[in-house]
């Protein structure tokens, strides 16, 4: 009889370990979630035209923003004349958003600021039925712009791992009735970005 109360014992006490064993990781499931939750964005607001000390680690760089602004881009002849052969009214300048920011290469390969940007964020723009994407139109900028001079150095410079450089970004079109939010991708591992960039 004591043998076999040995044995209920002991099995009663390896139940207990388990147990617990199982609270402890439900408990760790429970703060990871919550830390999960804590990385959500906290919502920011800059005005276009006016400077910034926003930065952000993404996978592929880092990024210290000095200035958000918009910029217009002229019709192309191509789309004037597509327009003109359709019976289309003459397209007006296309609106977009433009980040300024200092540019520093995390990844093991060179790329360009461009490039790194577009795998760290999004630009886009908040309606009443979803999300518009915008479209990378930095080369569009025109030649007379202020950042025309930093066009080579933010789409066509591969910037080495380490190596730093000053560089912008333009995305649109944008519509000034619409939010427009600059956001780090889903499934990064620091904590998530979320600017609404102010265009009016």
């Amino acid at each position: 009889m004591d043998f076999k109360r040995f044995i209920i014992m002991t099995g009663l006490a390896s139940t207990l370990v388990l147990t617990a064993c199982t609270n402890t990781d439900s408990n760790k499931s429970v703060e990871d979630k919550t830390e999960e939750v804590s990385k959500e964005a906290e919502t920011s607001e800059v005005t276009a035209g006016e400077e910034t000390d926003l930065s952000f680690e993404g996978e592929y760089g880092t990024y210290e923003f000095s200035k958000f602004d918009t910029v217009e881009i002229p019709a192309s002849d191509e789309a004037k004349s597509a327009a003109k052969e359709s019976g289309e009214d003459e397209p007006g300048p296309t609106k977009v958003v433009v980040a300024e920011f200092q540019f520093t290469n995390k990844a093991t390969v060179p790329t360009s600021a461009a490039e790194a940007f577009g795998l760290d964020f999004a630009v886009r723009q908040v309606t009443e039925e979803g999300v518009n994407p915008t479209d990378n139109m930095t080369l569009d900028i025109p030649e007379d712009s202020e950042y025309a001079d930093m066009i080579t150095d933010s789409s066509e410079t591969m910037v080495k791992e380490g190596e730093s450089t000053k560089a912008f970004v333009a995305y649109g079109p944008i519509d000034d009735e619409l939010e427009t939010h600059l956001q780090s991708r889903e499934g990064m591992e620091s904590e998530a970005f979320d600017v609404i960039i102010k265009t009016k």
